[in-house]
């Protein structure tokens, strides 16, 4: 189903935007019914674990991401930790960003500069039949 959902998406970068919409709709019902990946970040209830977070690129949503985050570790006795992929805006700095850099939970912060990284579409990790 997952690599499906990868050729789907590859080939939607050619529709236009409306259905390119449609189609990323369609793979979020199968993420939701099947893998759970879609959930919504600000209803995660997390005690325990490590995870990883790379929200849209939305100031507000970043910034009660980050909040939400900060009260789970808060309240969190057992071990919780996170790893937050966001952009580093700095002219200006988004609160979130500025949160981050600042939280008492922060162990360590890599910046990977712009043109020094690329996102991949996973089909490298599909095994031919």
């Amino acid at each position: 189903m997952f690599a499906d959902s990868l050729k789907t998406i590859h080939r939607a970068r050619k529709l236009g935007r409306a259905q390119f919409g449609k189609v990323i709709s369609c793979i979020r019902r199968m993420a939701d019914r099947f893998l759970l990946i879609f959930r919504p970040i600000l209803d995660f209830k997390a005690v325990s674990g490590s995870f990883e977070a790379n929200p849209p690129f939305c100031e507000e949503l970043m910034e009660a991401m980050v909040n939400h985050f900060e009260r789970l570790l808060a309240d969190s006795p057992e071990p919780l930790s996170f790893i937050v992929f966001i952009p580093e805006w700095r002219d200006p700095a988004p609160n979130a960003l500025l949160k981050l850099e600042t939280s008492h939970f922060k162990r360590k912060q890599v910046v990977v500069p712009a043109y020094e990284h690329e996102y991949r579409h996973g089909f490298q990790h599909l095994v031919s039949k």
